[in-house]
């Protein structure tokens, strides 16, 4: 009988581990953002329209970053420097004309034309289930009026 009872301890204090070690919530994916970066991490945007209102100055993909998919990507800030305006920029951000899609940054020619000349530089945020990163000042735009062939040209033409 004693055998009996031992075995049935020994059983029960099986199933209640196995239950406490189940009810335990064990956090979803991972997100690894410590390499994350732009391998070129600024492009030239220009105000005056070169290729059409459609066009986008994007960046590359995002490198270094890994997490369980689906992995989602959006806009979180933006500083300002040589003449740039954050308003102006917020209000380019909530048109619609900066996307942020795939690690992709793309702004598009139509809110470049809205922009001061100045250097934009901006944070996103990156998220999966469960987890959020801030990847700060991780990309630069920086408005010009025109390319410099361009203001050459009209340059000479003037003279």
């Amino acid at each position: 009988m004693t055998r009996y009872i031992s075995k049935l301890r020994f059983a029960l204090a099986f199933v209640l581990l196995a239950l406490s070690v189940a009810c335990t919530k064990v956090p979803v994916g991972y997100l690894h953002t410590a390499e994350a970066n732009y391998r070129i991490n600024t492009k030239v945007a220009y105000r005056q329209a070169q290729q059409g209102e459609d066009f986008a100055f994007s960046s590359a993909n995002l490198e270094g970053l890994s997490g369980t998919q689906p992995i989602s990507y959006a806009f979180h800030s933006v500083k300002v420097s040589e003449g740039g305006d954050e308003a102006a920029f917020l209000k380019v951000v909530k048109e619609g004309l900066l996307l942020v899609r795939g690690g992709k940054i793309q702004l598009l020619q139509k809110g470049a034309s809205q922009l001061p000349v100045g250097k934009y530089t901006i944070s996103i945020r990156v998220s999966n289930e469960g987890h959020e990163a801030i990847l700060s000042d991780i990309f630069s735009f920086i408005v010009k009026e025109q390319p410099e062939e361009a203001e050459d040209t009209a340059s000479s033409s003037n003279e």
